[in-house]
């Protein structure tokens, strides 16, 4: 993996020449470490190196939420210690119009680590929804239904392909599970996820 110098630790804001996070949170991480791996019916394959809680789910909200854009890096890193089946390329979990994109963020480092060619709007978010994170858990099976297209200009890269979604945090698999069903309609060959953190209670 590469190194690169934080600003500060995204765990808990201690500054750090470390490249993922400082000894203690290094530490502690090792508690939350998951790489669980589940699928749904057009994700064959979904994994994350961590679950959902204690300083990585403030990470995570620190990074979507505070602007802390550069914890990307740490997470990417973390991200590519996860054992991966073969994919031919990486896309990002989409954002409504010009948002910001934190998958995108994070798939831009993790691209380099695991050496595959990162496909940029590939698919595009043609539906205003709420934000799953303010959808109780029951209304965020149905939120994103209908809300993902294939950009057009890059169907012809993906038919055939192995493809592999990023995302930042999966909670109920619905969006790469929207993500999956697009794409494999437009002729991927396999869909698979992969997320910084997961759920708890998923799979």
């Amino acid at each position: 993996m590469s190194i690169f110098k934080l600003k500060s630790c995204p765990y808990c804001a201690e500054e750090t020449s470390n490249s993922y996070a400082c000894h203690e949170c290094f530490k502690e991480l090792k508690t939350l470490c998951n790489f669980k791996i589940g699928k749904t019916k057009d994700c064959f394959f979904i994994t994350a190196p961590f679950i959902y809680k204690d300083l990585v789910r403030d990470a995570i909200l620190d990074f979507k939420f505070n602007e802390k854009i550069y914890f990307c890096k740490s997470f990417a890193a973390f991200m590519a210690a996860c054992k991966l089946p073969k994919f031919d390329l990486l896309v990002a979990v989409p954002t409504y119009e010009k948002k910001r994109n934190s998958s995108k963020e994070i798939a831009i480092h993790l691209k380099k680590h695991i050496k595959i060619k990162f496909i940029k709007k590939a698919v595009i978010k043609i539906k205003k929804t709420k934000a799953q994170h303010n959808c109780d858990y029951f209304n965020r099976l149905t939120n994103l239904k209908g809300a993902f297209k294939i950009n057009e200009k890059k169907a012809k890269f993906l038919v055939g392909k192995n493809i592999l979604i990023c995302d930042d945090i999966i909670t109920t698999s619905t969006t790469v599970q929207e993500m999956a069903n697009v794409l494999k309609k437009a002729g991927a060959n396999k869909v698979g996820a992969i997320s910084f953190a997961v759920s708890e209670k998923l799979f």
